[in-house]
């Protein structure tokens, strides 16, 4: 098991957490994309599951992430 620091702004969620998020999906991204699009769009979906949804009661981060990685993947 491993370790990791909170983030400083969500502390229920880790640099390790947001690290593996970034990894996966750059690879899962990558299958069909060019480099750069890959990271940006990975960059800015691991920016939005690191924040906490609870104080909005309408949104989840189950809910935020694909519609947002739907609605970037139909601009590639």
């Amino acid at each position: 098991s491993f370790r990791s620091g909170p983030l400083p702004y969500n502390h229920k969620k880790t640099w390790l957490g947001s690290a593996v998020f970034f990894v996966t999906a750059s690879l899962v991204i990558s299958v069909t994309l060019h480099e750069l699009s890959v990271f940006f769009i990975s960059f800015l979906l691991t920016a939005l599951e690191s924040f906490d949804y609870r104080e909005i009661p309408f949104l989840d981060d189950n809910m935020v992430i694909p519609l947002v990685a739907g609605f970037l993947l139909g601009f590639v």
